[in-house]
């Protein structure tokens, strides 16, 4: 009867161990996964709008004629060398720059970053280091995700 017991009071003391162990551990783990999701949530939400973002920019190419663009055609003309289209398709690259720089270089771990972004990284120089593009960035290089015009200005500065 004493051995079990002693067997009693061992479990019970283990249970105790595991409340006091577990339960900030699961505490941890709830805000920590509510954490991803709302982080998910961000990032499925800046991708919609940037496809969303990238068809207006579409529709502007196609239709240079029309002053749809976010920058008037008043503007461009005293503000950017280039033409019209030039200049959205400059919009849209940078667009697509932004979206893996947040998909790929922001939010990733330091060994995903490794393996994706160089390639982009190398891209992205060699666009830097055109007169065309650095014209354009000039002008649109304002209303982006604030990290990643920080990465882009750092890259311009460095190519020029």
């Amino acid at each position: 009867m004493e051995d079990l017991e002693k067997i009693v009071k061992i479990l019970e003391g283990i249970s105790y161990c595991v409340v006091i162990i577990g339960l900030p551990v699961a505490i941890f783990q709830f805000f920590r996964n509510t954490k991803k999701e709302r982080e998910k949530r961000e990032l499925d939400g800046i991708i919609k709008a940037n496809e969303q973002y990238w068809e207006f920019l579409t529709i502007c190419f196609e239709n240079p004629s029309l002053d749809i663009f976010d920058i008037s055609d008043e503007e461009i003309v005293k503000s950017f060398k280039g033409n019209k289209k030039e200049l959205i398709g400059f919009t849209m690259l940078v667009a697509l720059f932004e979206r893996v720089f947040v998909m790929t270089y922001k939010n990733q771990n330091d060994s995903f970053r490794e393996r994706h972004w160089s390639g982009w990284q190398e891209l992205i120089d060699r666009y830097c280091q055109r007169q065309g593009f650095h014209d354009a960035w000039k002008v649109i290089g304002v209303d982006w995700d604030k990290e990643f015009l920080d990465y882009m200005n750092s890259r311009i500065d460095n190519q020029l």
